[in-house]
């Protein structure tokens, strides 16, 4: 694994370059001023920081706007350490900088309007200067403490690798550590918290899986005694972000500990760290890197930590029933696992979205809990079910007839998508039964009948029920297979001889299960058939088709209108594959005329790969014994690094709204499932020509914009704002690559609804304190 990893690492030829001596070349010797002599109007300027900061520069390169009426300069920098001169009134609209990540010296200049955001992770930046979405022609280079003993004493193992940020929590749980052995350091961002530690030889870096005994960085900031730490040390190994935030790396550290903080944190567990309304606080740095990949760490051992305090300097609960309007989501409900404060630790793995409410508001401020249990009761009062394929509906009304007859109470099925009419829903169970949606289908297992060796398929709902079937305590309802044991006690099972037959990780053997109940007349449901696509939605699939897909590219689609006419408009494409979470009727048509092939995919190439099918009986039809159709459970379809492995790799998925600074809202009204998965993964693909595409009419059919200034308070943001690349509506596409956020207010206007631009345009000036252009 690890020569694999290796070889993926990527160094840019200018990075490259730097790094060979020129034969024959020396720098001049030249004063400050004499430096900045060559720019002129117009640059683009690269600064170093934070601690390499060129303050000397900076304020020679004031001096020449002052003296040469130089304008329209545009540096660009992450973090800027000491004084910046431009933040004074007479350089504005002279001097308009770009942070891809925002500090207290220039948040004030942002909030004004004479400023640019951009939101971008540390692993995609050096991507952005190698491309030139950030062209540079110019480069200046040059309460904490009981949260930290919290962690330490209970998050922290011996052993572990850390990847910790810069202020007062990661130092106080440095500190802390004083008796854990053999740590090491694998982060973004070295902070002077680890002299200490490595002088008493708590960090050795020796059980590290990744460049053992070295501490790798990307940057270090800290006092002028750190920096004489850093001198000359061999320990420490300094590498470019898209390497030590790739995904892949971070997940084959042993034991990955990665913690980090944020603003404030819902009660579902979505995360705020970039923004609150229209103030940009930070910037999104390499948090959802680290919090992603923790969480599905090689060796099963990683942990994904948001440290905050209960509370703010002014009071107010940093534990919120919803987040701020306006707010920017950096880490999401999905990714989020313990969260920490000073009155203790919330474990949010595998739970509910009302246990996670429990589990956030006991170690809430003790002031604010009876407040936040009562709002929590307001917001999570309602379970919303979704329809799909093989929900059981027999076992579901014995199971209801069993608890009315013995009077049973706390009964929990957990599923992920029924379909049909679901019998709890009458007022006589509520107490009693108690569901838990995840997303996709999966309460009790649908059989097709057994073979003459006594083996059955799962049929087309593979998803994560492979997993759940094996690792069930009972699938009576259904089970969350990441809570249960992993001692299979009893499998009750439908005999559905309508199912059909699919090839894959699909078959169970008859000796596993328990009790089978035959189904003679009952057909699997079936997609309802909503009829065509409107005209918006074939417009939105023509734009896609003719624009961004490619011939020999590997496609991931949802299921609905808009996938289905995207696949309608390829049908002078060429050697297409499928790698997908779910898959429907829109190949079809696309299989019978050889436009899908998959003989030019790079994993499982000649198949179709799925979770899950939904469709009509014709489509059931098709996949039944068809081996050209590979259904695997979604652990693996859905994992970064397959889906990165593909060849052009591009994933189309829709969303309820999005703000104009780019993020998705699709979870709130509608579900999680495999979006962020698959757009994350896109957008680094091996091959670096994966597209990450978000579709959305431009208005709901009752006529209000899908394109807002803010997200509606309690959305569900599913894929963050430095995820969103391509988005595209009946009016157009729009590329936030690499984009700040007034750019990509006045790319999304573009593709607004024409009524609504102007209302847009109002909105966006409110927010940003400018007008959003395109430069």
């Amino acid at each position: 694994m690890q020569l694999s990893i290796y070889m993926k690492r990527a160094f840019y030829p200018l990075a490259s370059r730097l790094s060979s001596p020129v034969q024959g070349k020396l720098p001049k010797r030249v004063t400050a001023d004499e430096a900045v002599s060559t720019i002129a109007s117009g640059d683009h300027i690269f600064v170093h920081g934070p601690a390499s900061t060129p303050t000397e520069l900076l304020e020679a390169l004031c001096r020449r706007v002052d003296s040469h009426g130089i304008k329209d300069l545009r540096p660009i920098h992450i973090i800027l350490g000491g004084k910046v001169p431009w933040t004074d009134e007479k350089y504005f609209g002279k001097v308009r900088s770009n942070g891809l990540f925002l500090c207290g010296n220039v948040r004030k200049l942002v909030k004004q309007g004479q400023a640019d955001y951009t939101p971008v992770f540390l692993s995609d930046m050096p991507t952005y200067f190698y491309n030139k979405t950030f062209p540079v022609d110019v480069a200046l280079i040059s309460e904490e403490i009981k949260i930290g003993k919290l962690i330490a004493e209970n998050l922290v193992e011996n052993g572990a690798t850390l990847q910790l940020g810069i202020g007062a929590i990661p130092d106080s749980t440095l500190v802390a550590m004083k008796n854990h052995k053999d740590l090491g350091i694998h982060t973004e961002l070295l902070g002077g918290g680890v002299m200490d530690l490595v002088r008493t030889g708590v960090i050795n870096n020796t059980k590290k899986s990744v460049m053992p005994g070295k501490i790798v960085t990307t940057f270090a900031f800290g006092t002028q005694k750190f920096y004489r730490f850093l001198d000359n040390n061999p320990m420490l190994h300094f590498d470019c972000c898209s390497w030590t935030n790739h995904s892949d790396i971070i997940r084959a550290n042993s034991k990955m500990t990665c913690i980090n903080s944020g603003i404030e944190i819902d009660i579902t567990g979505q995360v705020a760290s970039d923004s609150i309304g229209s103030t940009f606080y930070s910037g999104f740095g390499g948090q959802t890197d680290f919090m992603g990949a923790s969480s599905t760490s090689y060796d099963g051992m990683g942990k994904a930590i948001m440290a905050i305090s209960s509370r703010t300097a002014k009071g107010q609960s940093k534990i919120v029933t919803t987040l701020s309007e306006g707010a920017g989501v950096v880490t999401t409900r999905g990714h989020t696992r313990y969260v920490v404060t000073e009155y203790g630790i919330a474990y949010l793995g595998g739970k509910t979205v009302r246990q996670r409410a429990y589990e956030l508001i006991k170690i809430a401020h003790p002031d604010d809990r009876e407040r936040l249990e009562r709002e929590a009761f307001e917001r999570l009062n309602d379970i919303y079910v979704h329809p799909h394929a093989s929900t059981p509906t027999e076992l579901l009304d014995a199971l209801c007839r069993h608890v009315k007859r013995n009077n049973l109470s706390r009964i929990r099925p957990a599923h992920i998508i029924l379909q049909g009419r679901i019998p709890w829903t009458d007022s006589e169970y509520w107490g009693k039964i108690r569901s838990n949606c995840l997303f996709i289908c999966g309460n009790l297992r649908p059989l097709v009948n057994q073979d003459s060796r006594g083996f059955s398929s799962m049929g087309v709902d593979i998803d994560c029920s492979r997993t759940a079937t094996s690792s069930a305590k009972k699938i009576i309802g259904t089970v969350n297979w990441s809570a249960l044991p992993r001692v299979l006690n009893r499998i009750s099972a439908i005999v559905n001889p309508s199912m059909p037959r699919t090839y894959g990780d699909t078959v169970i053997h008859i000796s596993h299960i328990d009790s089978l109940v035959e189904v003679k007349d009952r057909k699997i449901y079936a997609k309802p058939d909503r009829g065509k696509p409107n005209e918006v939605e074939q417009a939105i699939g023509k734009l896609i088709a003719e624009n961004l897909v490619e011939d020999e590219a590997t496609l991931q689609l949802g299921i609905g209108a808009i996938p289905d006419s995207t696949l309608a408009a390829m049908r002078n494409h060429k050697n297409l594959g499928i790698h997908t979470e779910a898959v429907s009727d829109g190949v079809l048509e696309l299989i019978d005329a050889g436009v899908i092939t998959n003989v030019k995919k790079s994993v499982m190439p000649g198949k179709i790969v799925t979770s899950y099918g939904y469709g009509s009986r014709k489509f059931y039809d098709v996949i039944n014994d068809n081996p050209l159709f590979h259904f695997e459970s979604c652990e693996w379809t859905n994992r970064p690094e397959v889906i990165r492995s593909n060849s052009k790799m591009t994933c189309i998925n829709a969303c309820i709204e999005i703000d104009l600074t780019g993020q998705i809202s699709s979870d709130s009204i509608g579900r999680f499932g495999g979006q962020v998965d698959f757009i994350s993964s896109a957008s680094t693909t091996y091959d670096g020509k994966g597209k990450a595409i978000i579709t959305l009419p431009s208005r709901t059919s009752k006529g209000k914009s899908k394109i807002v200034g803010t997200l509606s308070q309690g959305s569900g943001v599913v894929t963050t704002r430095g995820h969103v690349r391509f988005v595209v509506t009946e009016y157009g596409i729009a590329d936030l690559g690499g984009k700040n956020v007034r750019q990509r207010a006045y790319e999304l206007i573009k593709i607004a609804h024409p009524d609504d631009r102007q209302m847009l345009e109002k909105q966006a000036f409110e927010r940003l304190k400018c007008m959003p252009s395109l430069d």
